[in-house]
């Protein structure tokens, strides 16, 4: 059975492009599980988990052959959910210029001496990107986490670790969201990861030690002092020595719930630690510094396109050619 080409939609930035890097398992047994999706995708179309729209042929936003197909993002909310951040800091994922060295880390996190290797994320906590954060906290967005989670797998270094991760892990849910039966996130991210990444899932390391007030309204120094010895590990749940361990969490603002998390696996052991969020949370000020920088790139790109765009001279009158007979342009 050939495959059909497929083809990546402007802006996708390859979340379209088929996997290949899958478990050997998977590879092996990628024509059952395209004959399978073919007949499940002609008795119930997919549709897109974001706004409903049956993707058009060729422009898949989710795995489509050889591994088995998670839900579709399609081609205009794929980009739209997560555009694509050309630089990011290598300690703490917020978006950087382009000739800053990020090795001690940046603006946002220079200052600070975190405990885990690095950060990946999606990109900045606003816009539809932060919807679908919230969205993920109702019943029911099983479908929404696992188009994210293929997200991470494509946008990220996730899945190019070396050596890859040994166990994968949450950070513990507020004891009142647990009280109230609330939706765990950052488990549901976790548990659909360890799929992705045929890592083990271990939901029940890390536990909360004692309430902690809200962080949304403290400042940074506030965080830290509200979060210390908050976290712990569960009796009898070591297994960390020398294990290179992934932290789940929907968002990452100040860094200091995993930070506080990371040293707490650190000292049960664990190799490193490598932290994953869906949104990097900036704050006001740092979102206002992204969409100065974002509309200075849009600026330079619109000045450059009207340059090249610009008509000719036809060297007689100074008109242009396009012009030279008095018509309207096209």
């Amino acid at each position: 059975m050939s495959r059909i080409p497929l083809r990546q939609p402007a802006g996708c930035e390859g979340c379209c492009r088929p996997q290949t890097d899958g478990p050997p398992e998977s590879q092996r047994n990628g024509r059952l599980a395209e004959l399978a999706e073919a007949a499940r995708d002609l008795l119930y179309p997919p549709a897109c988990v974001l706004c409903g729209k049956e993707p058009t042929a060729g422009h898949w936003c989710g795995e489509r052959f050889g591994l088995p197909r998670g839900p579709l993002l399609c081609e205009e909310c794929c980009p739209a959910v997560a555009p694509p951040v050309e630089n990011l800091c290598q300690r703490c994922s917020a978006p950087v210029g382009p000739f800053l060295n990020t090795e001690r880390g940046c603006t946002h996190c220079g200052r600070d001496r975190f405990p885990f290797a690095a950060v990946y994320s999606l990109g900045v906590y606003q816009g539809q990107l932060r919807e679908a954060c919230l969205q993920l906290k109702q019943p029911g967005g099983e479908p929404l986490a696992a188009a994210l989670v293929g997200l991470w797998c494509r946008r990220t270094e996730l899945r190019r670790q070396s050596p890859p991760f040994d166990v994968i892990t949450s950070v513990p849910q507020a004891f009142g969201q647990q009280l109230l039966g609330r939706v765990n996130p950052s488990a549901l991210l976790a548990e659909l990861l360890s799929r992705r990444l045929q890592a083990r899932f271990q939901p029940h390391i890390l536990a909360r030690l004692r309430p902690a007030p809200p962080q949304r309204s403290l400042s940074p120094t506030e965080r830290r002092k509200n979060l210390r010895g908050v976290f712990g590990l569960v009796a009898g749940k070591n297994t960390l020595p020398g294990r290179k361990v992934l932290l789940v969490d929907d968002v990452l603002t100040t860094g200091t719930t995993a930070a506080e998390c990371s040293r707490v696996l650190l000292a049960a052991g664990a190799a490193e630690v490598h932290v994953v969020v869906l949104a990097r949370g900036l704050g006001a000020g740092g979102r206002a510094a992204v969409a100065r920088s974002s509309g200075s790139r849009s600026a330079t790109s619109s000045a450059t396109t009207k340059t090249q765009a610009a008509p000719a001279s036809d060297g007689r009158n100074g008109k242009s050619e396009e012009n030279a007979g008095g018509g309207q342009p096209a």
